[in-house]
């Protein structure tokens, strides 16, 4: 399952970080790469859609701004939302998190940064101006957050840690996966009951990636149906961007699924998985599971 949950654990959902990223702590340390997160939304309810169907993000804003960001005006939003964040506002908690996780490498350097990233370009082949667009992307979102001042880990942290307490299912998620070998076995059954009860997809995404992280002695009951076989991991991605999830080509997720895998310009996240990932005598089997993951979610639990 190692090689399955790599590629999803670095679209969580998770910014160029030395060590290791916010999911997936102490399992999968690679060289410098992209925190990842399960991209960015507001709770929005997401409307299940028909078995092997798409959709697109069910927001009705995209409360952080990535694949359409703008430099000249992320100094005036991050502000925003720093004051919305202040006055207790969970969402925006929420979405600070994941814009400081994101940007918190930017801001330590930004040149070495595009080092990286045009190194990745000679070594890997990747096409033609992928990752010219991610640093585009990266300098527009990430050049207003605290007026480019270095981000320390503990500015995410905490602000995931405020919003998981007013109830936010992603943050809590976030928070269980950075301490994943601190939980109970009966925390990942009760924590994925209440993410599935929340159809939230964002958060959804990144609870198939804290069920990959769980032990045989984990106590996963309903959910355990979900887990099984080679590319279970791939399916609570897959399923989640089907609920409106971000992962469409551009989003943060598959930027960092660009720069940490070297899988770039393959479309959204379940053309890169189908085309990139798995065999084409396996496609079958991946829908298989998706079906069952799908059957979990629209199912809720009690």
């Amino acid at each position: 399952m190692g090689s399955v949950n790599k590629i999803v654990a670095v679209t969580v959902a998770a910014v160029l970080v030395i060590g290791v990223a916010w999911y997936g702590v102490g399992r999968y340390q690679s060289p410098p790469s992209v925190p990842t997160d399960a991209g960015a939304s507001e709770q929005s309810g997401g409307q299940p859609v028909a078995k092997g169907g798409r959709a697109t993000s069910v927001n009705s804003i995209e409360s952080i701004p990535w694949a359409r960001a703008e430099s000249h005006v992320s100094g005036s939003w991050f502000a925003d939302l720093r004051s919305r964040a202040d006055a207790g506002d969970v969402v925006a908690q929420r979405d600070l998190a994941e814009i400081y996780q994101r940007c918190s490498v930017f801001s330590l350097s930004p040149a070495n940064m595009y080092s990286t990233l045009d190194a990745y370009t000679r070594i890997r082949g990747a096409p033609e101006g992928a990752y010219d667009d991610i640093k585009k992307r990266f300098a527009a979102a990430c050049s207003g957050v605290d007026g480019g001042q270095v981000i320390p880990q503990e500015a995410y942290g905490n602000w995931f840690e405020r919003a998981a307490a007013q109830g936010d299912p992603y943050s809590r998620v976030a928070i269980a996966s950075r301490n994943w070998s601190e939980l109970k076995p009966g925390d990942y059954q009760s924590l994925a009951r209440d993410v599935v009860n929340s159809a939230d997809p964002e958060a959804i995404f990144a609870l198939g990636d804290l069920l990959a992280l769980a032990p045989e002695t984990a106590e996963l009951a309903e959910f355990k149906s979900g887990m099984t076989g080679p590319y279970a991991s791939y399916a609570w991605g897959i399923a989640a961007c089907r609920l409106g999830a971000d992962c469409s080509s551009g989003s943060y997720r598959m930027d960092s699924l660009c720069v940490n895998t070297g899988i770039c310009g393959t479309g959204d996240f379940e053309d890169a998985i189908r085309t990139q990932a798995v065999p084409v005598g396996q496609q079958e089997a991946l829908d298989k599971a998706i079906a069952e993951v799908q059957r979990i979610v629209g199912k809720k639990p009690s």
